[in-house]
């Protein structure tokens, strides 16, 4: 069976989570104890790593071709993309130019909120809480709150 078409049966509803997890490791994925993915989230790749206590929730998209590391106790809330892989910009007969791959890491405590969107090559820092519908497209500084399209800094937290 080819690995994307058991990366979509690990997403479904019905199978339960221990069998999902078994089956995106089969995959190469890494998960340390605790960590889990809820129903309904599609990992594409074979490069992602869940810390200890992590959660994804449902409805989410993790393109794991290149490296996807999600550190200890991140959340990721429903809806939530992060993407590795884009395009360089093309002539005018094809804009969509060469694919590109570049790592993405979420430090540990960090929150993405419902249809969060992290970008190609983006570090999102420890204790970093990203709004609902953000869109990273660079590096967060640990310990703030971050919001918008692009995302920008709302706030430092303590």
């Amino acid at each position: 069976m080819a690995k994307t078409s058991r990366a979509r049966i690990a997403a479904l509803p019905v199978v339960p989570m221990p069998l999902r997890t078994r089956i995106l490791r089969t995959l190469g994925h890494r998960f340390a104890p605790g960590a889990r993915i809820w129903p309904g989230s599609l990992v594409l790749g074979a490069n992602l790593s869940l810390g200890r206590d992590t959660f994804v929730n449902g409805g989410c998209l993790i393109d794991a071709r290149a490296a996807v590391t999600l550190g200890h106790e991140v959340h990721l809330a429903t809806g939530v993309q992060i993407l590795t892989t884009t395009h360089d910009v093309g002539p005018p007969s094809r804009r969509a130019g060469a694919l590109r791959v570049a790592a993405v890491t979420v430090g540990d405590g960090a929150w993405l909120g419902a249809g969060a969107i992290v970008l190609p090559g983006v570090d999102v820092g420890e204790g970093c809480i990203v709004a609902a519908g953000a869109v990273v497209d660079s590096n967060l500084a640990p310990n703030g709150v971050y919001g918008g399209v692009p995302a920008r800094l709302i706030r430092i937290l303590e």
